[in-house]
């Protein structure tokens, strides 16, 4: 019996030494320019998922993009503007902090965190958007900023990564942003449905090594993007057009 667990071993070692050996090798065999067009084709904007569906991206031309109107409203220029006083139930504390007053009675006062507070940044009141009955506030953390829309009749508050611009038909709100990194803002995009006075969260994509630029609805099922992603090859960031076709969020 002792002999045959000796055998047993011995043979469950030789099989693991051969394991490692073949790793070994294999490691070897990939060279570095293989390594890189392999890291490359995983982190290009090809491929995006739904639940378990998976949708591809497809290449456009650059001029399709351009031709698309551009979204009219840029946060990041708009975050540094005065601020805009569109709306009776806004208001401030100390000329700085705004005051939310909601029409079911309650009211929010936004406070910048103790951390944001020591970089001297506060939340910010950008505007009234009347179609979504929300207030669009810019919010501060200890590096950068995203964005909150506060429901007006329910003071409900959804964190959005920009401006929310809706679909042709008004169905879909797209929300994007690029940090490719996602060290110092959000990187990617969400879909939004608004239901019932409220915003719905239908989709969000967070891909790594590539983001979204500049989006561009192309009808009411389609995004034209303009992307970048690291190129390992050049080390540079390198643009690339692709359009996204919308899954059937009713599955």
């Amino acid at each position: 019996m002792k002999i045959s667990i000796l055998i047993l071993g011995a043979i469950v070692l030789i099989g693991f030494d051969s394991c490692s050996n073949n790793a070994s090798s294999d490691a070897q065999t990939a060279n570095p320019p293989d390594s890189l067009k392999i890291a490359e084709k995983s982190i290009r904007p090809d491929t995006v998922h739904y639940k378990d569906d998976v949708i591809h991206l497809e290449p456009i031309d650059s001029n399709d993009f351009l031709k698309l109107p551009a979204i009219d409203l840029d946060t990041k220029t708009l975050y540094y503007k005065t601020k805009l006083i569109d709306d009776s139930n806004v208001y401030f504390v100390d000329s700085i902090i705004p005051v939310l007053k909601f029409t079911n009675g309650d009211s929010v006062v936004l406070r910048p965190s103790q951390e944001t507070s020591i970089h001297g940044e506060e939340h910010r009141y950008l505007r009234m958007i009347k179609p979504l009955n929300s207030f669009f506030i810019s919010n501060p953390n200890d590096l950068s900023y995203d964005y909150s829309l506060w429901n007006k009749s329910t003071g409900r508050e959804t964190r959005v990564y920009s401006y929310p611009e809706p679909s042709p038909d008004g169905q879909n709100l797209l929300c994007y942003d690029f940090c490719v990194n996602g060290d110092y803002a959000n990187n990617g995009f969400q879909i939004f449905a608004n239901e019932r006075d409220s915003l719905l969260k239908r989709w969000q994509v967070i891909p790594r090594g590539w983001g979204p630029v500049d989006c561009r609805w192309k009808d009411d099922h389609t995004i034209y993007m303009k992307t970048s992603y690291w190129d390992w090859g050049s080390k540079n960031f390198i643009a690339k057009y692709v359009s996204l076709k919308l899954p059937d969020f009713s599955k």
